[in-house]
């Protein structure tokens, strides 16, 4: 029996699962893997923030350290390291996760001139982060610090140099980079067109003033603001720190304007230093609250000038603060170093000139003529007694080895007064600036003004202003206010600033008033009569010179009478 086999046909395999398997890994699988491998960048740096760490923290830190070196180094280093800087940055964090929710941390890797700040990002599906790549360098007109950018990244993909910058550009935009820069208060700005991002040098200071939100360091950061604009701050970014400005403080130490020849000393650094250290002392003692920024301030000005110096606010600040710790028992019989006088008045002084010559003396014939001798010793010895030689930058803070303050403080002021080489009338101002135990040199050159004497007054112009060997015009304005104020004392108007015109001058009204007074009154009681001696006192019969012809000398301003009185 035959036996016929019929064939049966295989069923094909459908190819579409395979096909949509594979679309699957190309189309889903793959963009992610893509996108994960050049996006998810779960990397990112250990940066310690304390507890209580504020911006205050980073400012004070930098500030007060700054000075550290002066008295051994014969430097003023600002140290600002690469903490500092991811300290700042995670601190603006807190303002820039309000806004943009997935930005996490912000910090910095430094290596030379070589800055690399990033940006971690925590979206809802992958961890990644933005690097900027720079290069620091500094502008052409030596202004500015800038960072070139290299690159920007986002993950492991880079951006500008490669086709993927515009997709990092729409993700990173200007916008969002400047709204982090902003959120840290510094002057910082993102500029596309240059690709870099621009700080000026002149607001490293100012930034570092804000952070540290303290009155109390005026002077300070004028001078600084002075060497950063007259270019004598070096920087240096191959050391330890992000940056490290340097202050060569042997630039500013004297010049050919100093001399010492007749300064007489008001206030030495060691007895500055003994002011700081009993300061430190009621501090951590706890006399003085360490959390107070002005409570040290006002202590260190007790502790200069006494209790009779200080006006009733301050006193009020200091009523519950124990001195006995630093052998001071009776707080308000306390005078510090005597230097201020309230009362003093250099009018009084140029009394005793008029008094001393005898313009009327019955036993002599012709009658004498001079009228007062302003010598500079006496000037100086009332420019002593007024609110200017121990004037202060305070810096303070807490350190892990114990309470720290520095300072800068105005040492001495004087004159000197002489005739130059060209029959110039000179009145030079030399400051003596103690920059925490390392004395430097600040002097006004000036010279009388065109207008010679007129209307009872001597005027001097500042025509140039030197810190030791450099230019510090910039100066100007904060050293005549700190003159102003403490010249503008009320009715003696004898000797004055004008920090409009940077001027001083010497008014002889008042005395020449007085002169002529004293000598009606002698005539009147020689003769029996009296006599109107205005004509001898006007302008026409006065003359005026400078005595002294060198720094050296003990120079002298000399008002007389060209004829005597005669009568």
């Amino acid at each position: 029996m035959e036996v016929t086999m019929a064939k049966v046909k295989k069923k094909k395999r459908s190819k579409a699962p395979l096909v949509l398997f594979i679309l699957f890994l190309i189309f889903i699988v793959a963009p992610i893997i893509t996108f994960y491998a050049l996006f998810y960048d779960p990397n990112t740096k250990k940066v310690v923030i304390q507890e209580d760490f504020t911006m205050l923290n980073v400012g004070n830190r930098i500030i007060v350290d700054s000075l550290d070196y002066a008295p051994t180094d014969a430097q003023i280093k600002l140290q600002i390291s690469e903490n500092d800087v991811d300290n700042v940055l995670q601190l603006a964090m807190d303002k820039v996760t309000q806004k943009i929710k997935y930005v996490k941390k912000a910090y910095m890797y430094t290596k030379g001139n070589n800055y690399n700040f990033y940006v971690d990002v925590d979206g809802v599906i992958i961890k990644t982060r933005v690097k900027v790549t720079t290069e620091l360098q500094v502008s052409d007109d030596n202004d500015n610090f800038v960072f070139k950018v290299k690159d920007i990244a986002l993950g492991r993909l880079n951006g500008i140099m490669t086709p993927g910058k515009m997709l990092i550009e729409r993700f990173v935009t200007d916008e969002k980079i400047n709204e982090v820069l902003k959120a840290t208060g510094l002057d910082v700005t993102f500029d596309r067109e240059q690709y870099a991002i621009i700080y000026p040098k002149a607001s490293l200071i100012n930034d570092l003033g804000k952070l540290t939100q303290s009155e109390t360091m005026g002077l300070y950061f004028d001078v600084m603001q002075t060497m950063l604009r007259d270019n004598m701050v070096s920087f240096n970014f191959e050391g330890d720190a992000a940056v490290e400005g340097i202050v060569d403080l042997t630039r500013l130490q004297t010049n050919d304007l100093v001399t010492d020849t007749n300064e007489q000393i008001r206030i030495h650094t060691e007895d500055v230093q003994e002011i700081r250290d009993k300061l430190v002392t009621l501090i951590e003692h706890g006399d003085i609250d360490r959390n107070d920024k002005n409570l040290p301030y006002i202590a260190f000005d007790y502790l200069f000038n006494g209790w009779g110096f200080l006006n009733d606010e301050s006193k009020a600040a200091l009523a519950d603060v124990d001195f006995s710790y630093v052998d001071i028992d009776d707080k308000e019989a306390y005078q510090g170093f005597g230097l201020y006088d309230a009362e003093a008045r250099l009018v009084d002084k140029m009394k005793e000139t008029v008094n001393a010559h005898d313009l009327i003396d019955k036993t002599l014939n012709p009658r004498y003529k001079e009228l007062c001798t302003l010598s500079e010793d006496v000037i100086n010895e009332y420019i002593a007694s007024r609110n200017i030689v121990g004037y202060t930058s305070l810096l303070h803070r807490d350190s892990p080895e114990g309470y720290k303050v520095n300072y800068i403080t105005i040492e001495n002021f004087y004159l000197n007064i002489y005739k130059n080489s060209l029959n110039k009338n000179i009145a030079e101002m030399v400051c003596k600036i103690d920059v925490n135990g390392y004395v430097t040199s600040l002097t006004f050159e000036t010279q009388m003004s065109d207008g010679g004497f007129s209307d009872n007054k001597l005027v001097f112009e500042v025509k140039d202003i030197r810190f030791g060997q450099s230019d510090a015009a910039n100066l100007k304005e904060e050293f005549f206010d700190i003159i102003f104020d403490a010249l503008d004392n009320g009715e003696d108007q004898s000797f004055t600033a004008d920090k409009e015109n940077y001027t001083i001058s010497v008014d002889f009204s008042d005395i020449m008033q007085y002169a002529r007074d004293e000598a009606e009154q002698a005539v009147e009681t020689y003769s029996g009569s009296h006599y109107d001696l205005e004509s001898y006192f006007s302008m026409d019969n006065l003359t005026f010179e400078v005595l002294g012809s060198s720094r050296e000398d003990v120079g002298a301003m000399k008002l007389s009478l060209i004829e005597p009185i005669d009568y």
